[in-house]
């Protein structure tokens, strides 16, 4: 059966067009680097490479919380070193205090020495992180302490993922730091009000209750070192998965740059080539192809 001018001619260009189709998903791959750009090319390979995308997604938001995370629990660490420091200063005076070479005077000098270790220590109280109370549990709009030293923040109750089936208590519920074993600031008030009134024998028993302040935020310190490490843990783990997703995601989707310029230069040679033939054995008038 003798092929026509316009069959011969509609052969020419689809063949012509399919070739010009695959020279740009060539170029598409070699410019994207990827050998997967839509559905059509790998439906499965796709689908996957679409489920590492959102995994790797879920990753970041886990990652945005440990930050979060570290940030507080690193500021409040700090802050309870400067704290525990406060402890050892008061420690210090009240036992200089007790000097039976000091007299009244040198003891209300003393006293006035407490006081700004007592704001001091109300002003570490008071630390934010993002604009938050870091001490003040769930009530974090609010500081931690009322005028008097009593805790007026909330407990804790406010966990977080921070990886793959792990969640952290963020809230840090400073009633165990600030008001467990003793009332440290009303602690510091009474050594005052005792360096104050010469009232040696009331600041004897001080030294007692500076141990319990001690002890108190030492737990708090450990508890909090134990949060801290676990984030830390968390964080090694979720970078572990995001190496292995981002490299199936390579072995899935990335394209033998070496392999596609090779083929693309083969299709070029071949579109020009089809071409050439094409203009050579067909001049097609308007009458041949309608």
């Amino acid at each position: 059966m003798r092929i026509s001018d316009r069959q011969w001619f509609g052969q020419h260009t689809q063949r012509i067009q399919e070739n010009r189709q695959h020279v740009a998903r060539l170029q598409e791959k070699l410019a994207s680097g990827q050998e997967v750009n839509r559905p059509s090319d790998d439906p499965a390979a796709y689908s996957r490479l679409e489920n590492i995308r959102g995994h790797l997604a879920e990753l970041d938001t886990l990652d945005r919380n440990a930050d979060a995370a570290l940030r507080k629990l690193n500021t409040a660490e700090a802050t309870m070193d400067d704290m525990f420091n406060v402890m050892i200063r008061a420690r210090e005076s009240v036992v200089s205090a007790l000097n039976h070479t000091y007299n009244a005077s040198d003891r209300a000098d003393i006293a006035e020495e407490m006081k700004v270790m007592r704001d001091h220590f109300v002003q570490l109280s008071e630390v934010q992180v993002d604009d938050q109370y870091i001490f003040s549990g769930t009530a974090s709009d609010a500081p931690p302490l009322d005028d008097t030293g009593a805790y007026q923040g909330a407990g804790a109750g406010n966990r977080v993922a921070i990886g793959e089936g792990a969640e952290l208590e963020m809230a840090i519920d400073g009633s165990r730091l600030f008001d467990r074993d003793v009332n440290i600031v009303q602690m510091l008030d009474g050594i005052i009000a005792d360096l104050e009134s010469d009232d040696v024998d009331s600041l004897q028993g001080r030294i007692g209750d500076i141990g319990l302040a001690e002890n108190q935020l030492l737990k708090a310190q450990t508890d909090l070192g134990a949060r801290l490490r676990r984030v830390e843990v968390t964080t090694e783990l979720t970078e572990d998965i995001r190496i292995q997703l981002s490299q199936e995601s390579q072995d899935v989707g990335d394209a033998d740059l070496a392999a596609v310029v090779s083929e693309l230069l083969a299709q070029e040679q071949s579109l020009q080539a089809a071409v050439q033939v094409a203009g050579r054995t067909m001049t097609p008038s308007l009458l041949d192809v309608i």
